[in-house]
């Protein structure tokens, strides 16, 4: 499995996506990249770690 990163719009929002071993999104997320808070990107981190893994966001 691995991950990708794709840009959406002013770079405000990222889109992330998880692929199996065949190259086929198995999961995806859009995610802020500006403006957030401490605390909404922890609860970010926590709601995607059982798809992305753990410390998938470091």
């Amino acid at each position: 499995m691995s991950e990708g990163c794709e840009s959406i719009g002013p770079r405000r929002r990222r889109s992330i996506a998880y692929y199996d071993d065949h190259g086929v999104a198995v999961a995806r997320a859009s995610v802020p990249v500006r403006g957030i808070s401490v605390r909404a990107l922890d609860d970010l981190q926590a709601d995607l770690e059982p798809v992305f893994g753990k410390d998938w966001l470091q």
